[in-house]
C-alpha cells in the first residue's frame, strides 16, 4: 500500500471521511509517476494508467462527498 492512489482508495473503502485537502494524494501520485517517466521512457503507458486511475477516484471520492454534505443537509432540517 505504498503509493497515494492506493492510500486513498484504502481509506475510502474503509469508510473514513474524505476532505478537500486529500486530494494531495494525485499530485504527489503524478510527480512519482513523471520520475519514473524520466527514468524510463517504457513507463508512459504507467503514467497514463496511473493518471485515469487517479481521475476515477477523484470522481469517486467526490461522489462520496456530495452524498454525504447533502445527507448532512437534511439531517440539519
Amino acid at each position: 500500500m505504498g503509493n497515494p492512489v492506493d492510500r486513498l482508495n484504502l481509506l475510502v473503502s474503509k469508510g473514513y471521511k474524505i476532505e478537500d485537502h486529500h486530494f494531495n494524494w494525485r499530485r504527489d501520485a503524478l510527480v512519482q509517476a513523471n520520475i519514473a517517466l524520466i527514468n524510463d521512457e517504457g513507463h508512459r503507458e504507467f503514467v497514463k494508467a496511473l493518471d485515469d486511475e487517479a481521475f476515477r477516484l477523484e470522481k469517486r471520492v467526490l461522489e462520496i462527498l456530495h452524498k454525504k454534505r447533502s445527507h448532512d443537509e437534511r439531517e440539519d432540517q
